[in-house]
């Protein structure tokens, strides 16, 4: 049987979560990858009509489970080192991997 070169990221990045306190992604990928996650105050620069982003002071813990013999389910909780994310306040997120790849800036709204 000939073996398919599936792509690395299989699915996702979906976000599951977003509050003050933790934003949680999911992915599923072709093989096991150390993945983690920044979180971005995202402000639009009125007078350049592009946004701003300024990087929040945060860690990634990462839950993976092999869900098969080329399929992991990974879960990123990204926290704030100390008190909270901004509230009403649109956040974005990049997402690097273990080769140096990044998943381009998303946002979401906590």
């Amino acid at each position: 049987m000939k073996s398919i070169k599936l792509p690395t990221l299989l699915g996702g990045p979906i976000i599951r979560r977003a509050d003050t306190h933790q934003v949680t992604i999911w992915l599923a990928t072709s093989q096991p990858l150390e993945i983690k996650g920044k979180v971005f105050k995202v402000t639009n620069g009125r007078e350049t009509e592009t946004n701003e982003y300024e990087m929040l002071d945060s860690y990634t813990k990462t839950d993976t489970i092999r869900a098969g013999s080329r399929l992991f389910i990974h879960l990123l909780s990204i926290s704030p080192h100390t008190g909270t994310f901004p509230a009403g306040t649109l956040i974005g997120y990049n997402l690097s991997f273990a080769d140096g790849n990044t998943c381009g800036i998303k946002r979401i709204r906590c």
